[in-house]
């Protein structure tokens, strides 16, 4: 048995093998659409187990964002182009920004190196940011969270805001002390 916990690991054990079982511990897309299984009741094949639903809180996390910041206009979504949940999380939330009235500037980082070379002038004229869950993203997260010291510098006063909104609790391994689905000032 092969247990994977990412949507890329799930892809690269279904393409080494159609025999041995393998349970997706989390999986970011849509099994069904991936290949990985002909139904989501009746999955048949050798992939089987859990699907992270992160489609569907792309508008979510958008209205927390402007709940927390009522100004917000202008949000950048952070997506993986190379992952194979990467463009369908992107065509979600700028789905559910169109809905909001909020436009979206995408920003595509296919590597580690990419996220850590971010210069604040990428998120020039942003309120905010939100991400298109992939498992580089997560492994990278406190850098991820370290982006809220880029954003460029706001006149009026306003104190940061960091939004975080996922199914597991990120301060267990966060230096910054952030808590998911919380806000902090």
């Amino acid at each position: 048995m092969i247990v994977t916990d990412s949507t890329s690991g799930t892809l690269a054990a279904f393409g080494a093998t159609r025999t041995i079982p393998i349970v997706m511990a989390t999986t970011g897309g849509d099994p069904v659409a991936l290949g990985l299984a002909s139904s989501i009741a009746r999955p048949g094949g050798n992939v089987t187990g859990m699907r992270y639903r992160s489609f569907e809180l792309s508008g979510r996390r958008l209205q927390l964002l402007r709940d927390a910041v009522p100004t917000t206009a202008r949000v950048t979504v952070l997506v993986n182009p190379t992952s194979a949940i990467g463009p369908p999380g992107q065509r979600a939330t700028e789905d559910a920004a169109k809905l909001l009235g909020i436009a979206i500037t995408s920003l595509s980082v296919s590597n580690p190196s990419e996220l850590g070379a971010l210069k604040p002038a990428v998120l020039k004229g942003s309120d905010g940011l939100t991400i298109v869950n992939d498992a580089m993203f997560w492994n990278n997260r406190a850098t991820i969270l370290a982006l809220r010291h880029i954003f460029p510098g706001r006149s009026t006063g306003q104190r940061d805001v960091l939004v975080l909104v996922d199914s597991v609790d990120l301060s267990r391994d966060d230096p910054i002390g952030a808590t998911s689905a919380g806000v902090t000032a």
